[in-house]
């Protein structure tokens, strides 16, 4: 969250205006490689990308107040973890994942080459969207978790997140065994996911409930049968699971049991820094999906209660955009960066013409979105599975 008063930020040789509260890694710019230039007077300085030459957020320090057993506290009670999943609980603790010369970005050899290994720091947040299916990169994908959450040290501080459609083509119990248990399942103790329409493919997505939740089981890490969203907290932000498959749940209007409960989700928290993901992007560049606008209320409920970051899948590329409002304005000073990344192991789209906000567009590469999460900052890092070679970083 963002409080309202204005802070006069010198960048670069440029002014910028932004909220004191959470700050984003537009305020120093980005840096990558490959993917489409973004049209729209998206400038950049020294090669960064910052939306209207604007480079915003600078911010003070926050503190989440709020507290939960086995460390995923969840708002909603229908949330809660169940005392299952230590995802999300062990934030503080352990360390953010060094990606440094350690891991072999893009095929290419890193320092000494090996394996990266969490460290005691600030903890990650990594995943991606468009996950396991026959013949995907999942395993792929799977191998950056594993260096960035190495299983001989499981007190890392971090969560894993989906962006949904875990498990293709219908999200059955039998392909989440086949498909995503395998590779990504390797990680389900620290997993945080939210469903896709794929996953919505058996039935009140029981096969998804099924595997996170357990057989039968109403309630665990990936919320309430029947809701599917949630919140917890990792470190000093405040993480928000969103169901988009909107039809499946009373909608997402305003007024629907969902956004009445994102509202009071988010008056609930103290946090500086707000987070949240689901699977239907509602802004896009994708030619096969493009903009959600059914999600709307929900952008609107953040952006109402100044909320930083979106994370969407869904379109099978990977796609950032700068801070922008509910319908698509730039706005520095208050808008939400998204991330598209439907990049976890299903076959790769195509990027359409940017949309004014866009910064960059990839659909060349699989990899995984990791954000190490400060207090009261982020960066962020796309990292390809070896032989892809799209990297984008700020």
């Amino acid at each position: 969250m963002k409080d309202a008063s204005p802070l006069l930020l010198a960048v670069f040789g440029l002014v910028a205006i932004g909220p004191l509260g959470c700050s984003s890694p537009e305020s120093s710019g980005s840096s990558g490689s490959g993917g489409a230039a973004a049209a729209g007077g998206i400038a950049g300085a020294s090669g960064n990308n910052a939306k209207g030459g604007a480079q915003a957020m600078a911010g003070t320090a926050g503190v989440s107040g709020t507290a939960g057993g086995g460390g995923i506290p969840a708002v909603d009670g229908g949330g809660g973890s169940g005392g299952g999943a230590p995802a999300g609980g062990t934030a503080g603790t352990g360390g953010s994942a060094g990606i440094g010369g350690g891991l072999a970005i893009g095929g290419s050899s890193g320092t000494g080459g090996a394996a990266s290994s969490c460290s005691t720091g600030d903890p990650v947040f990594a995943g991606a969207g468009d996950i396991a299916t026959n013949g995907g990169a999942q395993s792929q994908t799977a191998d950056i978790l594993d260096m960035l959450f190495p299983m001989s040290a499981p007190a890392c501080a971090g969560t894993v997140f989906t962006a949904g459609d875990n498990a293709y083509s219908n999200g059955t119990l039998n392909q989440f065994n086949m498909y995503f248990d395998p590779t990504w399942g390797k990680h389900k103790a620290r997993m945080r996911p939210t469903p896709g329409n794929h996953d919505y493919g058996t039935a009140n997505a029981a096969g998804y409930f099924d595997y996170f939740n357990g057989v039968g089981v109403m309630t665990g890490p990936a919320g309430e049968r029947g809701k599917g969203y949630y919140s917890y907290d990792v470190g000093a932000w405040h993480m928000i699971a969103i169901n988009s498959n909107c039809s499946a749940i009373g909608g997402c209007n305003p007024g629907s049991p969902q956004e009445t409960w994102l509202r009071a989700d988010l008056t609930a928290t103290t946090a500086k820094c707000v987070l949240a993901y689901w699977h239907h992007p509602r802004f896009s560049s994708g030619t096969n999906h493009g903009d959600a606008v059914e999600m709307q209320p929900i952008w609107q409920a953040l952006y109402d209660s100044d909320a930083d970051v979106v994370i969407s899948g869904h379109d099978h590329e990977y796609e950032r955009f700068g801070p922008q409002t509910p319908t698509g304005t730039a706005d520095a000073s208050r808008g939400m960066v998204e991330f598209v990344v439907g990049t976890g192991g299903a076959g790769l789209y195509t990027c359409g013409t940017l949309e004014a906000t866009s910064i960059k567009c990839d659909n060349t590469s699989h990899g995984v979105l990791k954000l190490t999460l400060h207090p009261t900052s982020y960066d962020f890092e796309f990292i390809p599975i070896v032989g892809d070679t799209f990297t984008d970083s700020g």
